[in-house]
């Protein structure tokens, strides 16, 4: 059983939401939608639970006459326990709070969206930093700081030589440490640590660099990988691999290509395979490497956000195209330009005239629009064909 894992989440009146209920599974949750539909209120409301006395980005509904309410439901060890708690317009109403799950919240790791790091340099490296219950209430709410990494990956590749010494998990996090740097593209790797800088280079394809120097697609994804296990030293959690409770990540597609994008869920869950990860994304091919049961589609609604109910097969979206989850999963409209819509409206219309000149007027102009390999290039030669006379 798991130490921590958070099984539901009710919202009334908070932020977009009037009425809302979303059940978390026990793995993967990545929670999509359009901007503004409320993803990061979800996780800010999921932390608020385990903060006392800080700052929660939440707010009640601006329409409601009453506080807005938030009900969260967990597991510990096995055991189900549930709390609730008030938000005011502008802020937690502090009389209603906390909810009583704080003394767990070094069980919740939070990554926010803003996870970018700089160059920094250090003259000597320092020990492991202490991570008492209101240091990790407050990385809940604020998240945790990718500026640490450095100097705890620093301070674990040049005090290797003394692993002897080391307990079992500092060896295995190290390691797992080292594997992260090729994650995501197999052709990067650690190359070493400077002994005088303290500067962490990566062998890349264009050359060995610091890893702060690396494309803002590297740094985020070390922000998220890296960042957690040294958490999980910090926190005196044991084996990276093994931690079993809740890591909440918002924009896990952030600054990634799409490519990577399409990578990053799988190899998160593969890292930390114990771990319950609930994750915010606007991205489509985030969502195409996900399977049944790991998506929470968030829709607007009459009663404002609600969770687009899916008709899914064992697959899940592996074999959804781009378009398809953009229009039936994450609720846009359309997936087209207004040029590109215009333009096949001019063809349908000449077709429906008989006007030969005009149809091959708009034929030329979809086929110069048109993906060189789209086979309705084909149908649309077909259907154009009578108005062509010879010329095909």
């Amino acid at each position: 059983m798991k130490t921590l894992e958070v099984r539901r989440l009710t919202l009334r009146d908070v932020g977009r939401f009037e009425k809302f209920d979303i059940t978390f599974s026990d793995g993967l949750n990545i929670i999509c939608g359009t901007n503004g539909v409320g993803k990061t209120t979800i996780l800010d409301a999921v932390a608020a639970s385990f903060i006392l006395n800080t700052y929660v980005g939440l707010r009640g509904r601006a329409s409601a006459q009453s506080p807005g309410e938030i009900f969260v439901e967990i597991s510990n060890e096995g055991q189900t326990e549930a709390r609730s708690g008030r938000v005011g317009k502008f802020e937690i109403e502090a009389e209603t709070f906390p909810f009583g799950f704080q003394k767990l919240s070094r069980f919740l790791i939070h990554i926010k969206a803003s996870r970018d790091f700089s160059y920094q340099r250090f003259t000597s490296i320092g020990g492991d930093l202490e991570r008492p219950d209101n240091s990790t209430q407050t990385q809940a709410s604020q998240g945790i700081s990718p500026n640490e990494i450095k100097q705890w990956f620093a301070n674990r590749w040049l005090f290797q030589g003394h692993s002897g010494s080391w307990p079992l998990h500092q060896v295995e996090n190290l390691e797992l440490a080292v594997s992260a740097f090729s994650l995501l593209d197999s052709r990067v790797k650690l190359s070493h640590v400077d002994t005088s800088t303290f500067d962490v280079f990566v062998e890349t394809p264009d050359g060995t660099l610091p890893f702060e120097m690396l494309s803002s697609g590297f740094r985020a994804s070390y922000a998220i990988v890296l960042g957690l296990i040294k958490e999980i030293e910090f926190r005196k959690l044991g084996v990276a691999r093994c931690f079993d409770g809740v890591i909440l990540i918002d924009e896990i597609d952030l600054h990634l290509h799409p490519s990577w994008q399409q990578r990053i869920a799988p190899a998160l869950s593969g890292v930390f395979p114990a771990a319950q990860i609930i994750a915010t994304t606007h991205s489509p091919h985030v969502i195409q490497s996900t399977r049944t049961g790991e998506v929470i589609a968030l829709v607007d609604g009459p009663e404002g956000p609600r969770i687009n109910q899916l008709q899914l097969n064992a697959y899940g979206f592996q074999g959804w195209t781009i378009e398809e989850i953009l229009r039936d999963v994450m609720g846009l409209d359309d997936v087209v330009t207004s040029e590109y819509r215009d333009a096949v409206r001019n063809f349908d219309d000449a077709i429906d005239r008989e006007e030969a000149a005009a149809v091959k007027e708009a034929l030329d102009v979809l086929q110069d629009m048109l993906h060189p390999s789209n086979q309705l290039r084909k149908i649309l030669r077909l259907q154009a064909a009578p108005f062509l006379g010879g010329d095909r």
